[in-house]
Formats: C-alpha cells, sequence, structure tokens
C-alpha cells in the first residue's frame, strides 16, 4: 500500500501531499506498554517494521509528546495524504482515462439480467456486465437487492480541524490510553480525530455533531500533545464509515453471483483504497490479484 501511494502523485499528476514521516503510538502508563508489545508482535508476524520506544527515544523523535508519556512505538512507512485533494484528483484521472460519473443519481434497484446485471437509478437504467459494489456503509443495501447478505455496517464518526499552526508534528500520532488520532496538514492544520461517535438526525438521517465527543476527543489529544491547547478550533465534521465486525476488509467476487464484486475495508478506506482498488480491478479483469486475499478478506470462498 505504502509503495502504491509513493507512485500515485506522478500517475495522477497532482500533489496529493503524500508525506511519509512515520506513525507515533504513545502510552502515558506502563501497563499499557505490555499492550503495545503484544500489538507489536501481532503486527511483525504481517511483516510490519515496528519498534519500540522508551520514554527517552521517544521524546526524542517525538519532543512534541507529553513529558506523562512513558514510552511508545513507532512505524516508519506510516504516512498521511490530503484526501480532499486526492479524491479531485483521482476522479480527474479517470475521466481523463474514459470513466463516466453520475453524480447525485439514487440507485433503486439492482438486478441479475442475462449477461449481466440493470440498474435502475433515478436517471435511467444502466446495463453491466461486471458490478464493484464500493457503496461504503450503504453496501449492505445494495447487495440485498441482489439477495445477498454481507455484514457492513454505517458508524457515524467525528473529527475535528484546528486553524493552523506552526509545524509541529510530522507523524501520525495515536494514544495507547485514548481514543485519539492526530496529524498536522501541509498548511500547518491539525486534524484531530480517533474513531468518536457522532450523532444521527432523527428527521434527516444524516450525521451530526456530538458536543460530547468533541470535547472528550481534544481533551485527549491535550493530554498527549500538550501543544494543540494552543490551537483554535474551526470546526468538526461528522461522517459515516463503514465497519465489520471482525474488521476485516470484504474484497472479491460474490460466490454464485458470477460478475458482482465486493470492495469494502473497514475503517481505514481511505488508506487501503489504492490497495483494495488496485485489487478489485485486478480480480474484475480476470488477473491474478495483488495480494493474497484469502488471508484478509472476509470472502474467503469467492472466485
Amino acid at each position: 500500500a505504502i509503495n502504491l501511494w509513493r507512485g500515485l502523485e506522478a500517475e495522477v499528476d497532482a500533489d496529493l501531499e503524500v508525506r511519509i514521516g512515520g506513525g507515533i503510538l504513545i502510552a502515558d502508563r506502563p501497563e499499557q506498554m505490555r499492550d503495545i508489545e503484544r500489538r507489536m508482535s501481532l503486527e511483525r508476524a504481517y511483516g510490519l517494521d515496528v519498534h519500540a520506544l522508551t520514554r527517552d527515544e521517544l521524546l526524542q523523535l517525538a519532543p512534541y509528546a507529553s513529558a506523562q508519556a512513558v514510552g511508545g512505538c513507532y512505524c516508519p512507512i506510516e504516512g498521511k495524504a490530503n484526501p480532499l485533494k486526492a479524491t479531485a484528483a483521482f476522479a480527474r484521472r479517470a475521466e481523463e482515462a474514459g470513466a463516466v460519473f453520475h453524480r447525485y443519481m439514487e440507485l433503486q434497484s439492482l438486478e441479475a439480467v442475462d449477461g449481466g446485471f440493470l440498474a435502475t437509478t433515478g436517471g435511467g437504467t444502466i446495463r453491466a456486465r461486471r458490478v464493484v459494489n464500493c457503496a461504503g456503509a450503504s453496501g449492505g443495501k445494495v447487495a440485498q437487492m441482489l439477495g445477498i447478505e454481507v455484514a457492513v455496517q454505517g458508524f457515524p464518526i467525528q473529527v475535528n480541524v484546528t486553524a493552523p499552526v506552526a509545524p509541529v508534528i510530522k507523524h501520525l500520532v495515536y494514544a495507547a490510553g485514548h481514543r485519539l488520532s492526530l496529524k498536522q496538514t501541509a498548511n500547518g492544520t491539525l486534524l484531530i480525530g480517533g474513531g468518536w461517535p457522532a450523532r444521527v438526525d432523527p428527521d434527516t438521517g444524516y450525521p451530526i455533531v456530538d458536543p460530547h465527543s468533541m470535547i472528550e476527543n481534544l481533551k485527549a489529544a491535550q493530554l498527549v500533545v500538550p501543544a494543540v491547547a494552543g490551537a483554535h478550533l474551526v470546526r468538526t465534521w461528522a461522517g459515516v464509515v463503514n465497519g465489520t465486525a471482525d474488521w476485516k476488509p470484504v474484497i472479491g467476487g460474490a460466490p454464485g453471483h458470477k460478475g458482482f464484486f465486493f470492495n469494502f475495508f473497514p475503517w481505514t478506506g481511505f488508506t487501503a483504497g489504492p490497495l483494495s482498488a488496485l485489487t478489485t480491478a485486478e480480480l474484475v479483469l480476470g488477473r491474478k490479484p495483488s495480494i493474497d486475499i484469502a488471508r484478509y478478506s472476509s470472502l474467503r470462498q469467492a472466485r
């Protein structure tokens, strides 16, 4: 995945603000280091390069960390990119390659027909030999149109965004004792999240900000990185991410439904997007996938 991200800027001819600065998981209590060691053992089993950090090593690598920190771990290949720039660049390059986007068009029904599928939408019908279900949290509803049950759920979460501040944090920052993810963009903005739940508006069904989650998320950020206290919050936005009970991706062909494919990567869809999309494209084209999906995907029996 990391190699794909490194080459994407040249492929789409755009600055996606891809920065590979490494990721740091910070512990503020000694017992958390035992949890971190267990996590590193699992990650190493999958070939990930991770390193334990003593308190002194952590503060040398990340001087912005709280003095209360006792240690952590470091993964040098973790990085970040700007989703606002990446999404627009992907779409532009896809259109240049011949893709056609139908925006704001509701999928009303999907049925299997001879030689493929027929999609009925608010803008007319579309016939296709193959269909890729990458509808995120709504993917389960799409699958049900063909009588397929898939355990993809939607979770409303929210993220806090600050005004730009001087460069402080070059890593992706996580906390062992707090629900937190923290990173700084190229223009100095701090993005503060960690999967804190948002609410759902009972009238519209859209996700809306939960003030309690916002406050607790900001508290956690300040405990782990005290400099966050000097930043001004400018907005908090809510969205829906897809998730699976076993946290495994759902990638591959649907058993018994030739030509129908799934592409869901729970929780980290943006990060894993290029790799899961490449794998799905290879499967759609009948090629051998670049990764062993039987090892990672819950669709082990798919063909």
